[in-house]
């Protein structure tokens, strides 16, 4: 607007292609900044998805990384049990085969060469249910890890596709905001 004349007699003219432009350019402004605003909250909404299905997808790697392991549990209770059972049979077939020796002993000496006999059997059955407890129960732990390592596997897998997912949907965040 602009103010001409005398003091007694002014006049008012208005500029209405200035007065125009500046306000298209308020309005503009405030359109920008509204679309600016849906557009974040539009890729809000998606990282927030994003997110949603990283969490969905780490959820599920992680109940089947424990199903994994259970069962690699399972098998190697079942592996560490079988070996224990081998281990009391031993025992059991040795305390039957001392006991027939040695009442097999008729007389003092056959009886001193029975025990002495019974004393190297129940060394080397010893010796037997030793190897046969490291070698099972080292199976047992075998079977444990690897399931152990599945299942590490598959959490870690998760866990990276879900950070891809969400990286994904940030950059095109930005590249909208921009």
């Amino acid at each position: 607007m602009r103010i001409t004349g005398t003091t007694t007699s002014p006049k008012l003219s208005i500029d209405w292609k200035k007065l125009g432009l500046q306000v298209v350019e308020e309005y503009k402004e405030k359109a920008v900044e509204k679309v600016k605003e849906e557009a974040k909250e539009i890729s809000d909404n998606l990282i927030e998805k994003a997110e949603q299905k990283a969490e969905k997808l780490r959820n599920a790697a992680a109940e089947k990384a424990q199903v994994i392991r259970d069962k690699g549990r399972e098998a190697a209770d079942r592996q560490r049990a079988e070996t224990d059972r081998l281990m009391d049979m031993t025992r059991e077939e040795t305390d039957k085969k001392i006991g027939k020796m040695i009442e097999a002993a008729k007389n003092p000496i056959e009886r001193l060469a029975a025990e002495k006999a019974a004393k190297a059997l129940r060394k080397k059955s010893n010796q037997k249910i030793d190897r046969l407890k490291k070698e099972g129960y080292k199976k047992a732990s075998q079977i444990e890890t690897e399931a152990n390592k599945k299942a590490d596997a598959i959490e870690s897998a998760a866990k990276n596709e879900s950070e891809k997912l969400i990286q994904e949907a940030k950059e095109k965040q930005k590249e909208q905001l921009d």
